[in-house]
């Protein structure tokens, strides 16, 4: 694959990674990630994009001007694919459909979050105070309503309308004569697409799949019963697939694909082990078990992490503990108002 500025993904510009295939990094404000991947697709002098960006006015300043260096314009992209609603994926989309009429493709399943978010119950963060309940970390509720980080800056004010098209399993999406194969990958959200480009065996795999870091799994407004199930299953379908490169949504380009969905797998089921011990040794809310556990590629302890890291890491070990739940492995005992209870008995 050639060159596409891995010494330091974040970098803007724009960078060729296929024949008619360009990865454009734009920055994401106040956000740790510091950056999100877009790609531009070039065919029969037409062009689409695979995921939005976040609405700032910086982000759309930098895709014009990478646009331009390829000779191309912001106001002639056709259509954007978009993986997932989260906000960095999603609402630059909109603001781009508004101003010049591209069309969005968007994942059918995706359909709850977007609603959540235009009538206003998936906002912020607050979106995920049951979670935290049930969590045993009520106190990192209480946290958030103090810091101001239940609206981040940007958050309140974009616009989550709807896409101009629902995309189902398989479907195609076409920009002049090259077509993209959408996947349905259900874990990072319910309704998350990957797009094949099969001639070129590329993979955009949104935030399905990341070189470098592990997604959240089931972060979203109106989380389904076992979405850790439901992420390992659609890590095995890349995993047991063609060989592919990876373009994802925030890292640098990686030859295969399927070997870093091996490894994901693999992470997880250390985690589920884990999970596993610190239970039968007698914790038994998410919250201890996510305090007794290490985070990060840098293996950073709880009290470690922001704020905002806390309230992932405490989610992250909810999505696992409801997942050996579903499978039988743990019982789970829940209160009216209190934290969910497992036991090995």
């Amino acid at each position: 694959m050639p060159a596409s500025g891995s010494h330091d993904w974040t970098r803007p510009g724009i960078y060729e990674v296929g024949d008619g295939i360009f990865r454009i990094p734009l920055s994401m404000p106040n956000d740790g990630l510091r950056a999100v991947n877009v790609y531009a697709v070039i065919s029969d002098d037409e062009l689409g994009l695979v995921d939005g960006g976040w609405a700032d006015p910086n982000a759309q300043q930098e895709l014009a001007a990478a646009l331009a260096r390829i000779g191309r314009s912001i106001d002639r992209i056709a259509t954007i694919a978009v993986t997932h609603a989260h906000r960095d994926h999603y609402t630059l989309a909109v603001s781009l459909r508004a101003r010049y009429g591209s069309r969005i493709a968007l994942g059918r399943r995706e359909g709850p979050t977007i609603a959540a978010m235009i009538d206003g119950s998936g906002r912020g963060l607050d979106s995920q105070g049951g979670r935290l309940i049930a969590a045993d970390a009520a106190d990192l509720l209480h946290q958030l309503a103090g810091s101001g980080s239940r609206a981040p800056q940007g958050y309140v004010t974009e616009e989550f309308g709807l896409p101009d098209r629902w995309l189902d399993d398989g479907d195609p999406v076409r920009t002049g004569s090259r077509t993209l194969r959408a996947v349905h990958t259900p874990g990072h959200t319910d309704g998350h697409m990957v797009f094949v480009e099969e001639t070129a065996r590329l993979l955009f795999s949104g935030d399905h799949i990341l070189p470098t870091i592990t997604p959240s799994v089931g972060f979203e407004p109106r989380p389904t019963p076992d979405p850790l199930g439901a992420y390992l299953e659609s890590l095995r379908i890349i995993a047991d697939g063609p060989a592919l490169g990876l373009l994802p949504s925030h890292g640098p380009v990686i030859d295969d694909a399927g070997r870093r969905a091996r490894e994901l797998i693999d992470h997880h089921a250390e985690r589920l082990d884990r999970i596993r011990m610190l239970c039968a040794d007698g914790l038994r809310t998410a919250r201890a078990i996510a305090h007794a556990s290490t985070w990060t590629r840098r293996d950073r302890r709880f009290h470690e992490l922001g704020l905002f890291d806390q309230v992932l890491a405490v989610v992250e070990t909810l999505v696992h503990l409801d997942h050996l739940a579903f499978r039988g492995e743990l019982r789970c005992g829940t209160g009216k108002a209190g934290p969910n209870i497992y036991t090995t008995e």
